[in-house]
C-alpha cells in the first residue's frame, strides 16, 4: 500500500507544470526596436519558455502586439484570445512553461495550415 501511495506522488510530481521565476517579456517586453532585440537574445538564452514569453514572441512575431502589451501579462491574454490562440476561458499562468502545442497551433493558424486541431 506504500508503494502506491508513493507511486501516485511520483507520478503526480512528474506531471506538474513547470514554473519559471522570471519571463524575458518583464524584463526587455518594450516597444522600441532595441527592446525587441533585447527580448529575442534574452528568449534565446532561455532553458525553457514560459507562457508570457510565448505569447510576446508570438504577437511580436505576427505584427500584432497588443497595445499595452510591453508590460502587462493581462493584455497580451486578451489579444491572444481575441485571435483565438487561447481560448477565450483559459486562464494560463504566465509563469508556467508554454506547450509546444499552444505554439504549433498558432504557428498554423498563421500561417494558414489547415488540419489537426486548426
Amino acid at each position: 500500500m506504500a508503494s502506491r501511495v508513493v507511486l501516485c506522488a511520483l507520478l503526480a510530481a512528474a506531471c506538474a507544470r513547470t514554473t519559471l521565476q522570471s519571463s524575458v517579456a518583464d524584463t526587455h517586453g518594450g516597444t522600441k526596436p532595441t527592446e525587441e532585440m533585447d527580448f529575442w537574445d534574452g528568449l534565446a538564452v532561455q532553458r525553457a519558455v514560459s507562457n508570457r514569453d510565448a505569447i510576446h514572441a508570438l504577437l511580436l512575431s505576427y505584427g500584432s502586439q497588443a497595445k499595452g502589451a510591453a508590460s502587462d501579462w493581462a493584455t497580451e491574454l486578451k489579444a491572444a484570445q481575441q485571435r483565438g490562440w487561447v481560448g477565450a476561458d483559459a486562464d494560463p499562468r504566465p509563469d508556467e512553461t508554454a506547450r509546444v502545442g499552444m505554439v504549433a497551433r498558432v504557428v498554423c493558424l498563421q500561417a494558414n495550415i489547415k488540419g489537426g486541431a486548426t
